[in-house]
């Protein structure tokens, strides 16, 4: 997956995070 397109479909940092982190 695309960083950026990753960032795109999550904008809320909590939610980046907690998706990275899984």
């Amino acid at each position: 997956m695309n960083l950026l397109n990753f960032v795109s479909q999550y904008p809320d940092e909590s939610s980046c995070k907690a998706k990275f982190k899984e």
